[in-house]
C-alpha cells in the first residue's frame, strides 16, 4: 500500500480513537463501557467503502471488507478461511504470477493493473487493482484495492465490437456533429462515393448532395432529426465523380447519457441497381398483367402462383380463388389421361409444349385457348415453374366450325340442288309428257265423248301437278332470296280448318282413307293474329304430305291451345319416318336424296317450306312417331 494512503488511513483512525475516547468518557458518565482496537478502528472505515479491499499474504486472506463479499459473493469465513488465488480467474492467474516475480527480482511495475476475479457463483468481474505493501499486525502483508468496472468493460467490448461493425459494414456510413460537420467515415463511404475519409472529415454531407431535390426536402429532413426522429427514406445522391446513385438512408440522433443530442449518424446502402431492377421487373410485370392473353405461372406440380388480369377475365374467377390451386380447376375433363401424360413428359423434360385445351369457367361455360407451355430453370439450369401462355380461341373455333358446317351445307346443298334438278327434270316431263301426249291423242277424230273427256282430266291433272311443282319452286326460290312478306292479320282459325277438311275429302276418299278434323271448341270463334295464307299453305303441305304416304288407315288434322302457343297437329297411319332422318325431312331438296320409291313422288320442297313459314311466324315445327303407326307432325305458334 502506498505509504502516504497508509498514514492517511492512520490518521483517520487517530481521529476515530479521539472520537472513540470522547465516546468511552459519555459511556464510563452513563456508566456504560466499550473498548475498540486499532483494527476495530479500521474496520468500521473500511466497512463503508464502495470499493473492495483484502489484505493478504502467502498463508492467505487476513482482512476483507463489505464491498469484497458483495463483489465476489462470499461470505466473511469462507474468503478469510480461504486464499487470494481463489478470487483470481485462471485466465488471468498466469499473469499476476508474473507480477510476483518480476516484483521479487526487483522489477519496478506500475502498481494499478486491471484483473479479472471470479465470484463464487462463477461469474467474471473485471477490476481495477491496486496493490500496496504493508504491515499488519506486526508482519509484512498486500494490501490490495479493488473497484468494478465490469460494466465499463462490456461497454468497451461492446464499443469495439460497433466499432469493428461500423469498419466492416458494407453499408456507408458517415457520423456528423451537432452543427452538421462529418468526423467519422467508415471505409463502405469512401467507396461508394469515391470521396477519401481525409477529404470528408470537417465537411457537410453536402459533399454528396446531387441537387436533384429542392431545398424544401432537405428543411424537411432536418426538421424531423433535430426534433429527434429517425428520418428513413430514400435519396439520389451524387459519386466524386458526378455519377447520381439511389441510396436507401437511415438517419438517426446520437444520445449521450443525459439524453442531449451529441451528434447524428447516417447509414446509406447503395440500392441503383436494385431500383433499376425494379424498374425492370414493373415493366415486365405490367407488360404481363397487361397481356392480350392469360399467363400463368405454377410450381413444378401445376399449383398456380400468378395469375394475369386477362386470365380472370377469360375464365371468370378472382385472383384469391386461383392462386394456390391446381390448373385442374379449369379442366372440362375432355382431354384424356395420356394426353396429359405426355403434356407433363415433354415440360418436365425441359421442352416446350403447344396445344389446345378446352377448358371450364367458373359458371361451367366451356372455352377453347391455344396455349404454350414453358419450363422456367435457375441459374443450375434446374426446373422450378412452369409459365403458360394462353390464347383464348373461342370465336376461332365457333368461327372454323360454323365455316366448316357451312363448308359441309354447301356441298351437301349442292349434291342436293344436282340431285333436286335431276329429279325436278323428271317431275316436269310427267306431267308434261301427260299434257302432251293426251293432247296429241285428242287430235283423233274417232275418239269417242268418254274418252275425249277422261283424256281432258289427265290433262287438266298433269298442269296442276304442273302448277303445283312450279309454286314451290317460286316459293322457295322467294324464301331463298328473303323476298317473303308477312301479312299479319287476325283470321279464324276454325274457318280454315273447315275449309282444308272440305278440300281435302274428296282426295283422301277416293283413296279409301279417313280424314277427320279436330276442333277444340266448334260453337266458338278461334280468332288468332297471324299470317293467314302462311298457316294455311303450312297446314295443306303437311296434308298433302299425309295423303301421299298414307295408302290405308286414317288422316287427322286440328289444333290445341297450349300456353301462349297454339299447335296445329297431322296425323296419319302412313309409312312414318324413320328416327334418322326426323330433322333431315325439314331441310331443302332433301326428298330429291330419297332413295325409295315412295320419295320420288315430288319434289321435295313442300316440308322445307312449311319449315322456313313456321320460323318466320316466331315458331317451329318437327315429326313425332304416331303412338300406333304412322307420323304426326306438330307446328307451334305463338297465340
Amino acid at each position: 500500500m502506498d505509504e502516504s494512503l497508509y498514514q492517511k488511513l492512520l490518521n483517520e483512525i487517530s481521529e476515530l480513537k479521539d472520537k472513540n475516547t470522547r465516546l468511552q468518557q459519555e459511556l464510563i458518565r452513563n456508566r456504560q463501557s466499550l473498548v475498540l482496537s486499532e483494527n476495530d478502528y479500521f474496520k468500521t472505515l473500511t466497512e463503508t467503502m464502495s470499493t473492495a479491499i483484502v489484505i493478504y499474504n502467502e498463508q492467505g486472506l487476513l482482512f476483507v471488507n463489505n464491498a469484497t463479499k458483495t463483489i465476489t459473493g462470499y461470505t466473511e469465513n469462507e474468503l478469510l478461511n480461504g486464499n487470494f488465488w481463489m478470487l483470481i480467474h485462471p485466465d488471468h492467474i498466469p499473469m499476476v504470477q508474473s507480477r510476483r516475480r518480476a516484483l521479487s527480482n526487483g522489477i519496478a511495475l506500475p502498481p494499478e493493473f486491471e484483473l479479472k476475479l471470479l465470484s463464487k457463483d462463477g461469474a467474471e468481474i473485471w477490476v481495477d487493482f491496486t496493490v500496496s505493501d504493508i504491515v499488519w499486525k506486526g508482519l509484512p502483508a498486500f494490501m490490495g484495492t479493488a473497484s468494478d468496472i465490469s460494466k465499463r468493460k462490456a461497454s468497451e467490448a461492446e464499443l469495439v465490437k460497433f466499432k469493428l461493425c461500423i469498419q466492416s459494414s458494407f453499408a456507408a456510413i458517415f457520423i456528423t456533429n451537432t452543427e452538421g460537420e462529418i468526423f467519422f467515415v467508415n471505409p463502405a463511404f469512401e467507396i461508394l462515393y469515391g470521396i477519401p475519409a481525409a477529404e470528408a472529415i470537417g465537411k457537410t454531407p453536402r459533399i454528396i448532395k446531387s441537387g436533384v431535390y429542392p431545398v424544401e426536402v432537405y428543411q424537411g429532413f432536418w426538421s424531423e432529426l433535430l426534433a429527434n426522429h429517425q428520418v428513413k427514406g430514400e435519396l439520389i445522391n451524387k459519386t466524386s465523380d458526378g455519377r447520381l446513385i439511389t441510396v436507401e438512408a437511415f438517419n438517426t440522433a446520437i444520445f449521450d447519457e443525459s439524453h442531449q443530442t451529441v451528434g447524428y449518424v447516417s447509414i446509406h446502402r447503395d440500392i441503383t441497381d436494385k431500383k433499376l431492377a425494379e424498374a425492370q421487373v414493373l415493366k415486365l410485370s405490367q407488360a404481363v398483367q397487361q397481356a392480350p392473353v392469360s399467363v400463368i405461372i405454377t410450381n413444378k406440380q401445376g399449383d398456380i402462383e400468378y395469375a394475369n388480369s386477362k386470365t380472370m377475365e377469360v375464365t371468370g374467377y378472382q385472383p384469391e380463388e386461383i392462386i394456390g390451386n391446381n390448373t385442374r380447376m379449369f379442366s372440362s375433363h375432355e382431354k384424356t389421361r395420356d394426353e396429359y401424360n405426355l403434356m407433363w413428359q415433354t415440360i418436365l423434360n425441359g421442352n416446350e409444349w403447344k396445344g389446345e385445351f378446352h377448358n371450364k369457367k367458373k359458371d361451367g361455360t366451356l372455352y377453347w385457348e391455344l396455349a404454350t407451355l414453358s419450363p422456367i430453370k435457375n441459374n443450375n439450369g434446374e426446373i422450378v415453374n412452369f409459365v403458360a401462355l394462353k390464347e383464348d380461341i373461342t370465336e376461332r373455333k365457333l368461327t372454323e366450325a360454323e365455316l366448316l358446317r357451312a363448308k359441309l351445307k354447301a356441298e351437301e346443298s349442292d349434291r342436293l340442288k344436282s340431285a333436286f334438278l335431276a329429279n325436278m327434270s323428271h317431275e316436269i316431263r310427267t306431267p308434261m309428257n301427260g299434257i302432251l301426249g293426251f293432247a296429241e291423242l285428242l287430235k283423233d277424230t274417232d275418239l269417242s265423248g268418254e274418252e275425249q273427256q277422261a283424256y281432258i282430266d289427265i290433262i287438266g291433272k298433269s298442269g296442276e301437278k304442273m302448277l303445283e311443282i312450279i309454286n314451290d319452286i317460286i316459293d322457295i326460290s322467294k324464301i331463298e332470296s328473303g323476298a317473303v312478306e308477312l301479312k299479319i292479320a287476325p283470321f279464324d282459325v276454325d274457318e280454315q280448318m273447315n275449309f282444308l277438311f272440305n278440300f281435302f275429302k274428296p282426295e283422301v276418299e277416293t283413296k279409301g282413307v279417313i280424314l277427320s278434323c279436330e276442333i277444340p271448341h266448334p260453337n266458338k270463334p278461334a280468332i288468332i293474329v297471324s299470317d293467314c295464307e302462311k298457316v294455311v299453305a303450312i297446314l295443306t303441305n303437311l296434308v298433302k304430305n299425309a295423303i301421299k304416304f298414307t295408302p290405308s288407315g286414317s288422316i287427322c288434322f286440328g289444333y290445341r291451345n297450349k300456353d301462349k302457343t297454339i299447335e296445329f297437329f297431322v296425323k296419319d297411319s302412313g309409312i312414318g319416318v324413320p328416327a334418322n332422318r326426323r330433322t333431315a325431312i325439314f331441310e331443302r331438296f332433301v326428298q330429291a336424296n330419297q332413295t325409295d320409291a315412295s320419295a320420288n313422288k315430288g319434289a321435295g320442297l313442300g316440308l322445307s317450306i312449311s319449315k322456313a313459314y313456321a320460323e318466320m311466324l316466331g315458331g317451329k315445327i318437327w315429326v313425332e312417331p304416331n303412338a300406333e303407326q304412322g307420323s304426326c307432325f306438330w307446328v307451334s305458334l305463338p297465340c
